[in-house]
């Protein structure tokens, strides 16, 4: 019996879904006004940490942090800087209609987290309010035909949330 090799692009994907996650974790606990790091994930931690939370030895937040509110902005800001570019696709038109068209509306769109080998994507649609929605996580390898990353749940409501910061009116 043989068991399948992951690639590279596929660990690179689950990595870049774990990250996903934890900014989102990370962003819900700023959200919530939590005061402890009990039981976070170390790189929800991190993150937190670098967005301005101070935690004690015993796990709590200090005085020295923060804001939950300024915390979680800096998360905000922090995921910005993880997207390579966004891009918007309207639906397919001829060019008479291109020209006869006024306000275009995104039907798709695409954010690209990396590129080359290993090439990574969101892709999805965008809602008739301009909002991002069913977005899915795809890979490839150079020359390789690209494949979907299969989420749990958590990591696809992470994945939503993450591609709402960049596609949302």
């Amino acid at each position: 019996m043989q068991t399948a090799t992951k690639t590279h692009a596929q660990t690179n994907a689950e990595a870049w879904s774990e990250t996903i996650l934890n900014h989102w974790d990370a962003f819900r606990w700023a959200d919530d006004l939590r005061s402890t790091a009990k039981g976070l994930h170390s790189e929800t931690r991190q993150i937190l940490e670098d967005a301005g939370a101070v935690f004690g030895d015993d796990d709590e937040l200090t005085d020295d942090a923060y804001p939950s509110l300024v915390i979680g902005s800096h998360v905000l800001d922090r995921v910005q800087e993880l997207a390579l570019s966004v891009e918007l696709r309207s639906e397919w038109m001829t060019v008479d209609q291109f020209h006869r068209t006024e306000d275009l509306e995104a039907g798709a769109f695409r954010i690209l987290l990396t590129y080359g080998g290993p090439h990574l994507e969101i892709r999805g649609e965008v809602d008739a309010c301009g909002y991002a929605q069913n977005p899915r996580l795809f890979y490839s390898e150079m020359g390789q035909p690209e494949a979907e990353l299969k989420l749990r749940a958590a990591s696809y409501y992470a994945l939503e949330w993450f591609a709402l910061q960049f596609v949302s009116c």
